[in-house]
């Protein structure tokens, strides 16, 4: 809107230039128009600040009467009057104002001439009453005249739409908090946090969206001098820069200033998991460390800082513990147990330990033909045992209870071999005759008691010095 008598600026030079640099926004608010109201221009407009305001008449004038609506009421005794005299012959008058309240102001103007006539008050014609300076209501049945020329009245509220009369509307804003800070306290109460760190920095940030924005001036002072020092001109940061922050924006837009970027330094943080491997538990549950499927194992998930699509998956090395394994024998009939379990059907039984070795038992049921031989399938493999079903079938008949037994015992047992150097190798603890700390067998355990939860052996560094003895295991 251009054209108004009364124009409001942030600074006394932009209004003597009376242009439209530092104007504060005019415009419609509440369907009333000629409103300077804060906006989301540059230039804001609030309560407890001081502003400029430039009055223009249509020639030389000896001075401005005006009623800035901010008294206790319009009468003259109560008014917020101020008589404004132009500096030289010219047809404006400047003045400062400061709206210490919230609300919608209507001033009342009139211009004196240079020969001493006084006009009439003028108004905004959205100006809800003025009784307490002239009250109309015996001559009109209104408090206040019609919009336009009257004969009625000393007040003349402008044509309605005309809006060249504006009425201010001022925002309320919090007190403005001065920080003041050392590396131990902050005394401004804006924020009680220690500022910490090697070296803390201090930017200004705002949330504004303007893309242009005013500098700021930051005082600080630091551990080593105990000196105030004064830091003007600093840029203030917004959600863009900050995430597009780089080394020249430490250099020149913090405080101190001409700080140096570093890459920054590894750092190590633990992770403690509460709750290992739960015992007897079903291997495919979701809440296991033995869970089967890679990734429905817990795991941790680790991002950078610049990139949150690409992470590293970190899962967690635990010792093995004891597992329950269920495996039923459902075939008594022995008729058919050579296509079933024979050499021909490869019949075998294949176990993991917790380092993903597999172990592998096969059965024999017969003396001869099919069902004595080993599967063809492990022929090379190393790892292996024979389970002699044998004993359990008669008359064409498997004894299930038998040979359960004859399985289970095997199992824990555990598997003896000679593998491709040529060296025996065992799972069995109690004939075991080597002891090793890590997985790939180069450093030998140290000297103690080693315990399975059944049985117990002491181990001198070097070689086993005694039997199993059997044990229970809380």
């Amino acid at each position: 809107m251009a054209g108004e008598i009364i124009k409001v600026y942030n600074t006394e030079e932009n209004a003597r230039a009376g242009g439209t640099t530092g104007q504060v926004t005019v415009g419609t608010v509440s369907s009333n128009g000629g409103a300077v109201y804060n906006s989301t221009a540059t230039v804001p407009y609030f309560i407890g600040k001081e502003y400029w305001y430039r009055f223009e008449a249509n020639t030389i004038i000896q001075g401005i009467h005006i009623d800035w609506d901010d008294g206790e009421d319009n009468s003259l005794e109560k008014a917020n009057l101020e008589y404004i005299l132009p500096e030289s012959a010219v047809n404006y008058a400047i003045t400062s104002h400061i709206y210490t309240k919230h609300g919608s102001f209507f001033p009342l103007i009139k211009a004196i001439s240079v020969e001493g006539w006084h006009s009439k008050y003028y108004t905004n014609d959205a100006n809800p009453g003025f009784d307490k300076l002239e009250d109309l209501t015996f001559h009109t049945g209104a408090s206040t005249p019609t919009a336009g020329q009257n004969n009625l009245s000393r007040v003349r509220a402008e044509k309605a739409g005309s809006d060249k009369i504006p009425h201010f509307l001022p925002s309320g804003r919090p007190p403005i908090g001065i920080l003041k800070a050392d590396s131990k306290r902050i005394y401004a109460g804006l924020d009680n946090d220690v500022i910490t760190g090697t070296s803390p920095l201090i930017y200004a940030y705002t949330e504004s969206s303007q893309s242009t924005l005013p500098t700021v001036t930051i005082q600080a002072t630091g551990d080593e001098s105990n000196q105030i020092r004064e830091y003007s001109g600093v840029p203030l940061q917004t959600s863009t820069t900050v995430t597009n922050w780089a080394a020249s924006d430490t250099t020149n837009d913090t405080v101190p200033k001409g700080s140096v970027y570093g890459a920054a330094t590894n750092e190590r943080t633990t992770i403690t998991i509460g709750e290992a491997d739960t015992p007897n538990f079903t291997t495919t549950a979701a809440t296991t460390w033995s869970h089967g499927t890679a990734g429905s194992v817990p795991h941790v998930n680790l991002y950078n800082s610049s990139d949150t699509s690409a992470k590293f998956t970190a899962y967690v090395k635990h010792a093995a513990v004891k597992q329950v394994v269920s495996f039923k024998l459902l075939q008594t009939d022995t008729s058919n147990l050579g296509s079933h379990w024979g050499a021909q059907a490869g019949t075998y039984l294949r176990m993991y330990d917790s380092a993903g070795q597999a172990f592998y038992w096969w059965f024999k049921t017969a003396s001869s033909g099919n069902g004595s031989a080993e599967p063809s399938d492990l022929s090379l493999i190393y790892r292996k045992e024979m389970i002699d079903l044998t004993s359990a079938i008669s008359s064409s008949t498997m004894n299930l209870a038998t040979a359960v037994g004859l399985i289970s015992t095997a199992i824990d047992n555990g598997v003896s071999w000679v593998d491709h150097t040529a060296s025996p190798q065992s799972t069995d603890f109690c004939t075991a005759t080597r002891l090793d700390r890590t997985s790939n067998c180069d450093r030998l355990a140290l000297p103690g008691y080693y315990n399975t939860g059944s049985f117990y052996r002491y181990w001198n560094g070097s070689a086993f010095t005694s039997s199993c003895t059997s044990t229970t295991c809380p």
